[in-house]
Formats: C-alpha cells, structure tokens, sequence
C-alpha cells in the first residue's frame, strides 16, 4: 500500500512505528524542503548543509513522533535540523581548537629546540662574546653604556657583537644543514 505524503498523520504514525516504505516516502517528500531551510537557516555551503540534512533524516528516521498537521511537522523537523546544525558548528570549532592546539603544541617544541641550540652556541662563544651579548641583547643596555662598562669605543662594541651574531648565524646555519642532510 502506497503512502501518501501529504497525509501527516498517516505518514509520521507509519514512520513512528518503524516502517522503512513510510520513512522512505517522506525522504523523498521532504528533503529539498529540509536542504533549502538549511542552507537559509544557518548559510552553510551545499555540502555541510546536505550533511547536515542526512544527519537529520537519519535522527527523524529513530524518533518521529505523531503529528496532525503539516505545520508541526515542519516545525518539529526545524527544532530538529537546528540542532543537528548546532552540533556540526560545536564539532567543528572543537575540531579546529584541537588543530590549532597541535600546531601551537608543535611550534612550542621547535622554539624549544631552537632556543637550546643557540644555548649551546652561546655556549661556544668566548667569554667576552657571551658578556656583550647578554649585555645587549638581554639587559637592553645601549651600546655606548656597554663601551663605557668595558672601556671601548662604540664601533669596537658594534663590530664585536656584529662578528659575534655572525659567528652564531654560522654555526646554527651549519648544524641546520647537517641536519638535513
């Protein structure tokens, strides 16, 4: 026996009591009806909003109610589909944070890893090396104050962090192509 659509009653008892012919008319029925109110309910592009349509369809398929009329059919089916839609947006922003949180998690542990590189470089250095980059570069002390502290002009200062940088660009530049190779 065919099931008419258009009979709200008729169609959601059937539905209701389990029937797969019934579920299936309506499918048919009412899923452009269901894609077009998602996509001007929430403004999702075609794909996430025939998702979220098959989410729907399969959630009305377990747990239809009776209804009289077409109106609460229609309004029930809307509860229905906001909130599948509501569930999409809440997955998908947890699934960016969880993204975002492994690459931040990731860029953490490569600027640890390059942070105790220079540490070892720094290491390297001559003593006199260190003492003027830790001045610069860590107390923020200007380079005249530095050749002031250490009884040198401002040029020698300059050129001695300036060979210094370089000499650590060297080295960390060196270990990075060994690296990868």
């Amino acid at each position: 026996m065919a099931i008419d659509p258009d009979d709200i009653p008729g169609i959601s008892a059937a539905i209701a009591s389990g029937s797969t012919e019934a579920f299936a008319t309506f499918y048919e029925g009412w899923f452009d009806h269901c894609h077009e109110r998602v996509r001007m309910m929430t403004g999702f592009d075609e794909s996430t909003s025939l998702d979220v349509v098959q989410d729907t369809m399969l959630k009305i398929s377990g747990s239809m109610p009776r209804f009289e009329t077409r109106r609460q059919l229609s309004a029930w089916i809307d509860r229905v589909m906001i909130n599948v839609a509501r569930d999409r947006i809440r997955s998908e922003k947890r699934r960016k944070r969880r993204e975002a949180n492994r690459r931040s998690h990731q860029a953490e542990k490569t600027l640890q890893e390059d942070i105790d590189a220079l540490d070892e470089r720094l290491a390297s250095l001559e003593e006199e090396q260190r003492t003027l980059l830790q001045a610069r570069f860590s107390l923020g002390w200007t380079l005249q104050r530095i050749a002031d502290a250490l009884g040198l002009g401002t040029g020698a200062v300059d050129g001695r962090i300036r060979r210094s940088l370089e000499q650590l660009r060297e080295e960390l530049t060196d270990s990075e192509t060994d690296a990868d190779t």
